[in-house]
């Protein structure tokens, strides 16, 4: 028996040697594992504002080019929500190639209280929420629009109706020297928004960089008014996991 599982060990070295061998000889490299890319897309802000409840969907687009110049289409919708006290409700999904006819993938719900100063994110089940701190953030107020800096230049779009409230749009240009574009060129961001005063909220943000393309952010089925009550709640019967580490405002 002894022998015989030297020269099976043997074997299996011999075979393992040769492999490696005839690997190399084919030209088959093998490396560590490697890390992936992974791009943040920042969506609209909702701020935890009191008296200004609504409910609506909001609608995502990115839209990159690529060299040989096809077209990368992705998208998602997800719902949101805000009560009379500030309280905010908001899903978090995955952008899917056909999310018009395909509901993406529900990756997190949150939840931000500004009473009781708690941020809730769960998981999609709602079997698990993680818990921490809140701080709601110094409101911040539309920019003056007409002016311009070394950078960027902001130019009034007038007023509009979209999704049935008042809004004011501006546009911003954003001048990149090449030097920290890292291009051999100067580059500019195009950004346009559409501001409802009422709400608090861009309910239409477009963004153009040359670098990552164009993304565009629609708050569609707008509802004014109190939203329904289930959805501020957090899951009944999750398990809760305290942190005291303040959370930075997600977009």
């Amino acid at each position: 028996m002894k022998h015989v599982t030297v020269l099976a060990l043997s074997l299996g070295l011999f075979t393992h040697f040769n492999s490696n061998l005839f690997a190399q000889e084919s030209g088959q490299v093998t490396h560590a594992p490697d890390g992936g890319f992974t791009m943040r897309i920042q969506s609209i802000s909702i701020p935890t504002i009191p008296n200004a409840p609504f409910t609506a969907t909001v609608r995502t687009e990115v839209v990159r080019r690529l060299e040989d110049g096809s077209t990368i289409i992705r998208k998602n919708h997800r719902l949101v929500a805000r009560d009379s006290s500030g309280r905010v409700f908001e899903e978090r999904r995955m952008l899917a190639s056909d999310d018009d006819t395909h509901q993406s993938a529900l990756t997190q719900i949150e939840f931000r209280n500004p009473v009781s100063q708690e941020r809730y994110n769960c998981d999609p089940e709602g079997q698990t929420c993680h818990v921490s701190p809140y701080q709601p953030p110094p409101s911040a107020l539309p920019k003056s629009v007409g002016g311009q800096n070394d950078q960027v230049t902001r130019v009034a779009l007038g007023n509009s109706m979209v999704s049935g409230v008042e809004t004011v749009g501006t546009r911003e240009l954003t001048a990149i020297p090449a030097s920290e574009a890292a291009s051999n060129r100067p580059l500019t961001i195009t950004k346009e928004f559409w501001y409802s005063a009422q709400l608090g909220i861009n309910i239409v943000t477009k963004r153009f960089d040359p670098r990552s393309g164009t993304q565009t952010f629609i708050v569609n089925d707008l509802i004014v008014g109190e939203p329904n009550p289930s959805l501020l709640e957090v899951p009944a019967g999750a398990t809760i996991l305290r942190t005291t580490v303040q959370q930075p405002d997600q977009q």
